[in-house]
């Protein structure tokens, strides 16, 4: 996703996920699914991590999924957003 979206920044990107703006390859809305984070503690499952075998996983994985961002649900999204977020000041 980063890949596809990183170039909307981090407001933008995440704004698209509440307003039903992300769509995969196949044009079906993408919702965003937070899981656990690791953070490897071993050095068993650290070096998994830095392995080929895992640097290939993730690069098929990028490589069979595609993103994209409807836009006009984005704008819908932005000018709610715009609207209820109070001014510092």
């Amino acid at each position: 996703m980063l890949r596809d979206l990183g170039p909307l920044g981090l407001r933008d990107m995440s704004l698209a996920f509440v307003g039903d703006a992300v769509r995969d390859e196949t044009n079906e809305t993408v919702a965003w699914r937070p899981g656990f984070q690791v953070y490897p503690l071993s050095a068993e499952l650290s070096g998994y991590f830095h392995s080929e075998v895992y640097a290939s996983s993730v690069a098929a994985a990028a490589r069979g999924a595609r993103y994209r961002v409807e836009r006009a649900r984005l704008e819908s999204a932005l000018r709610v957003f715009e609207h209820n977020v109070p001014v510092a000041g």
